[in-house]
């Protein structure tokens, strides 16, 4: 007798299914035939068939191909599909009945209403097998209308429990492939990802939720520290705008409303809210970011000043070019906050509708007012025109369009199977649009100006969900309420009063200075942004425990009587106010000259002069974009405290062995420098940087003394001394070269790179971490080489290669270390021909203190270890090898590890 295993079991039940299906189509199509000769009810049957094959894929893509020529190649489509090779991953999903029965009256109330309204509460206890092994989690039904609740196949958002992990995500959703127009979703995506612009990741798996096989859905990853850290950014926090006016607008009408779908009349909202609440850093960028995004909504900011306008510029551009102008409307695009540039990258979210029509291929701006003003920018427009134009070059080419047919054969064959009436992406919209678009803008013209403007139409009577925004922010004059109305109709204020948090006690608003209620708040025409209005005020004698609440009531007799002399009871929220101006500093040539007499300025060259000598710099020394700084030897700049460089431009410092260039604080401390986005290498050499602490602006701070970001970097006899921050040097996606670098005497980290690639050459490393936790070397989502390097007294680990990293490190010495070289988190670590002597914990290392990046590796041949030096220890499921011996894995607690011996002085 046979026997078969549970895979070969599950494998011809799909089979034998997915056939069944096909002979399901050949009757539909002699159904179909027989229609065509007039059999009675044609239209309804007609119609029938036509609903079921649009849920099968038909006329997705393309809305050339006929029902009747889409049946005849469906089962051939069928046939084929079941030939490839690969599968999909399966994900068993088991929940418990009475939770199961949670979610079924989630959903019954939902279809009721047209609309899931979610809360913090819906998560359920389930798990999910994976690959022979379980892993607990909660998920909860998502989406917005009842298109996620169809059938039998739910949309759910799933949290993975503890340190375990799925496919690299810790938070993702599931979904019929079809909310997100099947394979068109991973195909935008992957072009975005490849021009830098910020994406989730997105695949497809086989899906059975407690026994019931429900095929094909779409695993979309959520916005977390995860997603940022994959595609190379340093953990920050992500925004949007708050939806829930606009959804609770749509539940009254069935549709979109006249008054809440508008950006300027929406809050902005994070992801992860709690996390952000429990970390200083991230909730000073929160608190940034909200404030830049208010001041580009209320005019006060130009979207150049907020946005990246070069990434947001290409975003909108290959939206435009692939069809994908449903994730550019307001409620859509997501927002990153770069804490190293200080502005705010795209995060690109439900990119399509359903079926790509021809509108889905109109000009983003024309009738999306949020992309409209983004373009009115000349930094961002210029940014759209140049990649409207490298893309229709590669499309023209067939090199971006071969390149796309290449990656959608990986998915379209497996969706196929489920969905035989599935086409390919319309390439030829595509070519439309690369010859259209670049044609369009080829004189430069600019956007048609109508912004704001709104197709007037006639609603039935509805009741408002709420008709103020009220938020309490605090400046440097004490706290405030922030006032306005939000609807088309005027509000009178009745009261304000305070509540204690649990609802028994009230206690009287006391303003600082006397208002008369009630307060008339003039309406906010549709589409138009709201006033708002201060009144600053003093804490209730009780303290702490209590909320603003701010009771009003639409005033005189509405139009359509939209709760009409019902006292609306709003809870003020805490918020930011808008910026006014942008964290990191701008400035021009001319300005600089002026507060600074040691520059001199060659503008045919583009480029700032230090003249040699001993200069006090009393004020940040700016180097503006399309600029670069040139210093020369026997030059010493002296900073002031609150002084800094921040550079848009290439650092080119030539000092010699006996006229070094020396950058350090007037009489102690200095704030360090910064290159952004330099256009061309920065170049030093005999250059010492001495007793930084960090760049600390209001709304902006970047923990290391040094910062390279996507600016190309070579150093030859520099020197890193006695910082107080947390990294020395930090290189974040860039190229560099270090040869004999000296870092001495760091609180911290001496040198950390971040998503970048290049080499050290020589170079001593010591007295490192006197704060607790420094490393000498400290990589994340890098390739780097050492050789030759010598380290010294280091508080933790003398080399640290982490998240999905590759070191090879040669002739290295270490001398007194926490741990000589450790591999963690998916990274590997060839080290050859060096000396460990004197760790505390153990000369070499492997574990994993990130599960979503997997095991780690260290290889090493001909090492010599100090008499009291434990060699290498391995945690389970990680790997040392030793001369091509391997060594005995282990249990090893690093969750104790960082909270002792590797714990950070200065990690927030």
């Amino acid at each position: 007798m046979e026997i078969r295993s549970s895979e070969q079991i599950e494998r011809e039940r799909v089979l034998r299914k997915r056939w069944g299906l096909a002979v399901l189509l050949l009757a539909l199509l002699s159904a179909v035939l027989m229609l065509a000769i007039g059999v009675k009810y044609k239209d309804y049957l007609t119609r029938e068939i036509m609903l079921w094959a649009i849920n099968n894929g038909h006329s997705v893509m393309r809305q050339d191909t006929s029902l009747t020529s889409a049946l005849i190649k469906a089962p051939l489509n069928y046939v084929k599909a079941l030939q490839a090779k690969e599968d999909l991953p399966r994900l068993v999903i088991d929940i418990k009945f009475k939770y199961f029965r949670e979610l079924q009256a989630k959903r019954d109330e939902a279809m009721a209403k047209g609309f899931l309204i979610k809360d913090p509460d819906d998560f359920v206890p389930a798990s999910i097998r994976l690959n022979g092994k379980t892993i607990k989690v909660k998920l909860r039904l998502k989406g917005d209308l009842t298109d996620h609740l169809m059938g039998n196949k739910w949309s759910y958002r799933i949290k993975v429990q503890g340190d375990d992990h799925i496919s690299g995500l810790k938070t993702f959703s599931i979904q019929h492939p079809g909310t997100r127009s099947f394979q068109a979703q991973p195909l935008f995506f992957n072009v975005l990802r490849e021009n830098g612009v910020l994406t989730p990741r997105y695949f497809f798996a086989d899906v059975t939720v407690n026994g019931k096989d429900v095929g094909v859905m779409a695993v979309e990853e959520f916005f977390s520290k995860e997603l940022l850290e994959s595609q190379g950014r340093r953990e920050s926090v992500i925004l949007k705008f708050d939806e829930s006016m606009f959804w609770d607008e749509w539940m009254a009408l069935g549709a979109k409303g006249p008054v809440f779908d508008n950006y300027k009349n929406a809050a902005l909202d994070s992801f992860q809210s709690s996390k952000i609440a429990k970390s200083e850093s991230l909730s000073k960028n929160y608190e940034t970011a909200v404030g830049l995004l208010r001041g580009f909504v209320n005019g006060e900011l130009a979207a150049s000043d907020v946005f990246d306008a070069e990434l947001m510029g290409r975003f909108l551009a290959i939206s435009e070019m692939l069809g994908a102008k449903h994730g550019v409307s307001w409620n859509n695009v997501r927002f990153y906050f770069n804490p190293i540039t200080a502005r705010i990258e795209p995060v690109a979210y439900d990119s399509f509708k359903k079926i790509l029509a021809a509108e889905s291929f109109g000009a983003v701006f024309s009738g999306e007012p949020f992309a409209e003003k983004l373009l009115g920018d000349p930094a961002v427009f210029e940014a759209y025109i140049k990649t409207v134009n490298e893309v229709a070059g590669k499309i023209e080419s067939g090199k971006l369009l071969g390149k796309m047919k290449k990656y959608e054969q990986g998915y379209l064959p497996l969706l196929e199977r489920e969905f035989p009436f599935l086409q390919e992406f319309p390439y030829s919209k595509v070519e439309v649009q690369a010859q259209r678009l670049p044609a369009l803008l080829k004189d430069g013209g600019m956007i048609s100006g109508a912004a704001d403007k709104k197709v007037k139409a006639s609603y039935p009577d509805y009741k408002y969900a709420s008709i103020l925004h009220a938020y309490t922010i605090r400046d440097e004059n004490g706290p405030y309420l922030e006032l306005a109305n939000a609807v088309p109709k005027e509000v009178e204020i009745k009261s304000i009063e305070w509540i204690s948090d649990s609802g028994h006690r009230k206690a009287p608003f006391a303003p600082v200075s006397a208002i008369k209620l009630p307060m008339t708040l003039p309406q906010t025409p549709e589409g138009a942004l709201p006033d708002f209005r201060r009144v600053y005020y003093q804490y209730p004698p009780e303290g702490f425990g209590y909320f603003l609440q701010v009771n009003a009531i639409i005033k005189g007799q509405g139009a359509r009587g939209q709760g009409q002399g019902e006292v609306y009871e709003i809870k003020a929220k805490p918020y930011y106010a808008a910026l006014k101006q942008r964290p990191l500093p701008a400035s021009s040539v001319k300005e600089q000259l002026a507060q600074h007499p040691f520059l001199a300025a060659d503008p045919e060259k583009r480029k700032l002069y230090v003249r040699p000598g001993k200069w006090k710099v009393s004020a940040p020394l700016v180097v503006p974009q399309g600029f670069s700084l040139e210093i020369t030897a026997s030059t010493t700049l002296r900073f002031a405290p609150d002084a800094g460089l921040i550079s848009y431009g290439s650092l080119d410092f030539r000092g010699t062995e006996k006229a070094p260039i020396v950058l350090e604080g007037m009489s102690s401390s200095w704030q360090g420098l910064l290159t952004l986005n330099a256009a061309s290498p920065s170049r030093w050499s005999y250059v010492t940087v001495n007793n930084t602490s960090g760049i600390k602006r209001t709304g902006w701070e970047l923990a290391s003394g040094a910062t390279f970001y996507q600016s190309e970097i070579e150093m030859e006899h520099c020197a890193f001394m006695n910082n107080t921050t947390e990294d020395a040097l930090n290189i974040v996606r860039s190229q560099f070269k270090l040869k004999d670098v000296n870092f001495i005497n760091t609180a911290s980290d001496a040198f950390d790179s971040d998503f970048s690639e290049g080499t050290v050459e020589g170079g001593l490393f010591t007295d490192i971490g006197k704060a607790g936790g420094g490393d000498g070397i400290d990589v994340s989502g890098s390739f780097i080489t050492v050789n030759g390097a010598r380290f010294l007294n280091i508080s933790d680990k003398a080399l640290s290669v982490g998240e999905g990293s590759k070191m090879k490190a040669v002739h290295v010495i270490i001398e007194r270390a926490g741990t000589g070289a450790a591999s963690k988190d998916g990274s590997q670590l060839e080290i050859t021909d060096s000396s460990i002597n004197r760790t505390d914990i153990a000369g070499l290392m492997a574990y994993i203190k990130k599960p979503e990046y997997g095991a780690a590796s260290i290889d090493a041949g001909g090492l010599k270890f100090g008499d009291n030096v434990i060699h290498a220890r391995a945690q389970k499921g990680s790997s040392i090898t030793v001369d091509g011996a391997a060594v005995e894995a282990e249990d090893v607690d690093v969750d104790l590890l960082y909270e002792t011996v590797m714990k950070k002085g200065l990690r927030r």
